[in-house]
This record gives structure tokens, sequence and C-alpha cells, in this order.
């Protein structure tokens, strides 16, 4: 093929059909997805395709593997181009490319993104409750252009020299949110229901002696083993520390895929403790939690026939300041090693009871702990014109919308600080 060069130099232009196919197969076999993009719009059809035609039409099922972000916009512009004739058919599915499309916009080239309207009209066209998120993003559209509308009529009225000032918008966006999950702990545990402490500090009197003992969850707690997490060894300084970073990261991979049990040894009730209290300070980011991490891994546990546990679990995942006071677990040192494996250190259970005596009484309402209250998200948002979601996020900075007939365009201060400081 021959194909006209324009005099800037900046792309080629085809005359025929295929032509025209046959440069949008060069394209999208040089992942040059913008120009496919462009020249989509040219491949288009009402009359039967030639052998040579149909040959470079069927080559676009080869290019099925290709899951780069641009490619899906491609796929989802040919369908729109070629939709309303019979004789080209596009060899993919659109309600496969419609999610992925969404899902990576944020990461697709400006020049080869849809535009508010073509995006719509595919959304209405194969969108559906099934779909995630395209009830959705059709309400975002359809909200954005009609608060622009709004914003215009507004402006208009105020200003008869057809200056634009915008007030944020007229328009609220209806949000539509997806079920939540399961939670792990069934709802016949009431695990999240009002709890009443008193328990913690009644004692179970010996059917031999007539002596108290202690309670249930003492001579539970004292009956676990536990094989602590090995320290990270710093390779510059030769000390230790808890897991960090990497190292913590591929630990809670591991507790969260291998499943964590309150009578576990390497993941159980001392491994959660010592997380809520902050003796085992593990972290990925420097400003992370480990509390935050025991009320995790606390989610997805098993009981295990440790139920009398959970109170105290629940009362250590309630109040992080209240947690940080309670006795820190200690292991046993031998000879200056640290034995990490064996029966918790001796005393824990009596001296967690002792505390427990000393506090519970004069903590909060008396003994008596509320759940947390639930996140409950917006049911409206109050909606920016387009124009301002162009200005504000790249991902709508869409050339098919821009007017290109201004003679001038004002830069974003904060762009302007980027590249000269002031």
């Amino acid at each position: 093929y021959v194909y006209a060069a324009h005099p800037s130099g900046a792309f080629l232009a085809s005359t025929t059909l295929g032509s025209s196919l046959y440069l949008l197969v060069c394209y999208l076999f040089t992942s040059n997805h913008e120009l496919a993009f462009r020249l989509a719009e040219c491949c288009v059809s009402d009359t039967p395709l030639s052998p040579e035609e149909a040959q470079l039409w069927a080559l676009l099922s080869d290019f099925e593997d290709d899951y780069e972000p641009g490619s899906h916009a491609v796929r989802l512009k040919l369908w729109l181009a070629t939709r309303n004739g019979a004789e080209l058919h596009c060899p993919w599915e659109v309600r496969e490319q419609l999610p992925l499309y969404l899902a990576k916009l944020a990461y697709i080239a400006a020049d080869c993104q849809l535009s508010a309207a073509e995006e719509m009209l595919i959304l209405r066209a194969v969108g559906d409750e099934s779909m995630p998120g395209a009830a959705n993003r059709l309400a975002f559209l359809e909200t954005a252009l009609r608060a622009e509308s709004a914003d215009n009529a507004s402006a208009d009225a105020a200003n008869p020299f057809g200056g634009r000032v915008s007030e944020g918008g007229g328009a609220t966006l209806q949000c539509r949110y997806p079920k939540p999950p399961k939670p792990m702990v069934s709802e016949s545990d009431n695990f999240d229901t009002r709890l009443e402490h008193t328990h913690l500090l009644e004692g179970i009197i010996d059917k031999i002696t007539d002596k108290i003992r202690g309670n249930a969850w003492q001579t539970r707690m004292g009956s676990l083993t536990y094989t602590r997490p090995e320290p990270e060894k710093d390779k510059n300084t030769g000390n230790t520390h808890d897991p960090s970073g990497l190292a913590a990261m591929g630990l809670l991979t591991q507790w969260m895929q291998q499943g964590v049990k309150l009578d576990s040894d390497h993941k159980g009730f001392w491994l959660l403790y010592e997380l809520f209290t902050g003796s085992l300070n593990v972290r990925i980011l420097m400003d992370d939690s480990s509390h935050n991490f025991g009320a995790i891994l606390l989610r997805v546990a098993g009981k295990s026939g440790a139920d009398e546990l959970l109170p105290l679990m629940r009362l250590l995942e309630l109040d992080p300041q209240f947690a940080q006071e309670f006795p820190k677990y200690k292991h046993v040192k031998k000879g200056g090693f640290s034995v990490f494996k064996g029966k918790a250190g001796k005393g824990m259970p009596e001296e967690v009871g002792v505390f427990l005596r000393e506090r519970l009484q004069f903590f909060r309402q008396g003994m008596v702990f509320n759940p947390p209250s639930l996140y409950r998200p917006p049911i409206e948002v109050r909606m920016l014109p387009m124009r301002e979601l162009r200005h504000l996020h790249r991902t709508w900075l869409t050339p098919h919308l821009l007017d290109r007939d201004r003679p001038t365009w004002s830069v974003p201060a904060n762009f302007r600080d980027t590249i000269a400081p002031s």
C-alpha cells in the first residue's frame, strides 16, 4: 500500500478500506494504540468486503491476548464505528472489554480515551446490574454532564456577555453500592454485639477445695503454647527488630492464607495478644499500627474451641489505648538466648487477671462495652461540572471534547509551580 504523508509528518493518510485495515493491523502489532484509536473511525464499510479486506479484518482476532490499557479503548472504538454495519463483526465481546476499559481508565493515554458521550452509549447498550461498576459509572457521567449544563445555564443567566463562573455544579449523584461481603464471623456468633465483661473478673470455684482458682479464660490462656515470629536482622548493624517492610508483608500474607486459630502455636491467641498490646510491632509502612493488623486477623480467626478467650480478644480490639496498658508478653530467656517456643511466660494469666481486676471496675461505664459504630457511606454526592473534572483529573482530559478553536489555553497554577517554581 502507498500512503500519503501529512505535511506535518505526524501521520499517514489512507484512502481505501484495505489500506486503513492494513495500517490498523500495523499499529496494533507495534502497540501504537493512540494511532490505532484515531484510525478506527475510518475502518467502516456498508458493502461486502473483498477477500483482501476480509483477511485483514480477520487478523484483528490475533491480538486478543493484548491486555494493554489502550487496546481495550481501540476495541470499543472499533465496535462503536462498526456496530450498525452488517459486514464488519468485531471478534471480541464488548461486555468483556467494557469492564476492563473502566478498570484501566487511569492508565489510558488521553488520546486513546472514549468521550463521555461514547462511553455512555456503550454503557446503555451493554451495561447492566451484573457488570461491576457499570450503573455507577453511567450515573456519574450523566450527573457530571447535567451539572455542567446547570452550571452553564446559571452562568449565562448571571453574565449577559457569556462569561462562565463556576459555583460547584448544580447536580447531585445518587450513590449505589455493591452488596457487602459476608463476614467471616457468622451472625450467630454475635461478635459485634454489646458485651458485658463482668465474667472476666469472676473466678471458678474448685469443687474439691471450695476455693476460687481463677476463671475459664485464665485456665485456657495458661494451657496455650506459643512460637514467636523470628525477629528480622539488620544487615548493616546486625541488630534484630520485629519484622517490617517486605518481611512483614510476607508474614501477614502467610497468616491470612494459612488461617489463624486461637489455639494455634504459631498463629493463635498469643500472636494476636502481642499485636494488640504492641509487644510485637509488625508493620509494612512506618506509620502502620500492629493493633490494626491484630483486629483484621481476629476477624478471620477460627475459635477452635477457645471460646473463653473471645471476650478478652474483643476487649483488646475495642480500645487500642487500653490494650497498650495490658501486661506485655514475656518470653523465656536462658543463658542469654531467647526461647521463643513453649508455654507463655510463667504467671502471665495471673498478671493479666490482676490487671483486669484493678482497671475494669473503673473503666468506662462500669464493665459494659459497646461495639464501634459502623461506617455508612454517603447516599448523595455533590457533583462538579465535567469541565472542572477535566481540570482536576487527567483522565478526563479527553481531546474529543476540547475546544480546539480557542487561541490560548490557561495552565493550572499547581502545574506552573511544578515546572517553574516561584
